[in-house]
């Protein structure tokens, strides 16, 4: 099995070297993926400009009858469960019985009739270039790890393809780039212990973590597409939130503490640092707010200083009294 794969390998990667136009590199690692698997049908597919859709654009062992079907057929990306779950996975998502399984879109299998089938994308790292292979076979089959290994290193030689001949325009470049930093983005801001809120200019809340949910008991759901005022406690006046705003238009960071109410009414005490966001060219588009809970903290701050202020109280008492024996004693003197 080893041996077939590097052979596999080996001949994809002649394929992709060959400097051939992109219909037939791609038709000829159809071929050599239909070969190891011992498919009965592949297909290559690019997806269109949007990605909603993938346009196919060479075959392998298409029978004649259904290629004018095949090549004029493209399959929805958006909808279709299985090409969804290996677009996002990044990695061969299979269906060993495609009649029972949910994910299948049973119109392709309408028009292209088989029982088992293996689906893969051609990724970079982890970023999905924007082609795919889908393999079919007649009989129902199991998958085993080194077949699916071998789907992932076909798509990963195939990525070369897109490379080469420059498949991925800079839009679609800077789209893939976006989306990977903005899992980046929500993968630590998850993370994190402290709330994190990203508004636009007007103060409409585009984004909260999950700590934001955990402190203030409101659910994404609920607070996207709100204003911050709905944690708005009354302990705070309006010149506050007038100077808070003064401050942050300007392109400045405020940091303070302010005492917000939850969901269900109860009063926090939160330690906050709010920033504004700038585009490339300077312009402010978002303000990002990250706040700590720090009720626990005032709490015992004000439990220490009421215990200092006792003790205070004790010693001037004690003072006192010490005083007041003395004086008795003078006088029981005389």
């Amino acid at each position: 099995m080893r041996l077939r794969q590097a052979e596999t390998l080996l001949n994809v990667g002649r394929a992709i070297s060959a400097g051939l136009d992109v219909t037939e590199t791609m038709r000829l690692v159809a071929r050599e993926t239909g070969r190891a698997l011992g498919a009965d049908m592949v297909g290559a597919y690019i997806a269109d400009a949007d990605q909603t859709h993938l346009r196919p654009i060479a075959g392998y062992r298409v029978p004649k009858r259904l290629l004018d079907a095949f090549m004029a057929y493209p399959m929805p990306l958006k909808g279709h469960r299985i090409l969804e779950e290996a677009w996002k996975r990044r990695c061969p998502v299979w269906s060993s019985d495609v009649a029972s399984d949910p994910r299948v879109d049973q119109e392709s299998v309408k028009r292209f009739p088989h029982r088992s089938s293996l689906f893969f994308p051609v990724v970079v790292g982890r970023t999905a270039m924007g082609a795919f292979f889908a393999v079919w076979w007649q009989e129902r089959r199991e998958f085993t790890h080194e077949e699916l290994r071998l789907a992932e290193g076909i798509g990963s030689l195939a990525a070369a393809v897109l490379r080469n001949h420059q498949l991925l325009t800079r839009e679609q470049t800077a789209r893939a780039e976006a989306q990977a930093s903005e899992r980046r983005f929500r993968e630590f801001v998850g993370q994190a212990a402290e709330s994190i809120v990203v508004t636009t200019t007007g103060g409409t809340i585009v984004y909260v973590n999950p700590a934001f949910e955990r402190i203030t008991g409101y659910s994404a759901a609920e607070a996207l597409g709100q204003n911050p005022r709905i944690l708005k406690s009354g302990r705070q006046d309006r010149s506050f939130y007038e100077r808070l705003w003064q401050t942050i238009l300007a392109g400045r960071v405020w940091t303070g503490e302010m005492v917000n109410r939850r969901k269900d009414g109860a009063l926090y005490t939160a330690e906050y640092s709010i920033a504004p966001v700038r585009d490339e060219g300077g312009t402010i588009t978002n303000f990002v707010a990250i706040a700590q809970d720090i009720t626990a903290r005032k709490d015992l701050e004000a439990q220490l200083r009421q215990a200092q202020k006792m003790e205070a109280i004790g010693r001037l008492a004690g003072g006192v009294s010490h005083d007041f024996n003395n004086l008795l004693t003078v006088i029981g003197g005389r």
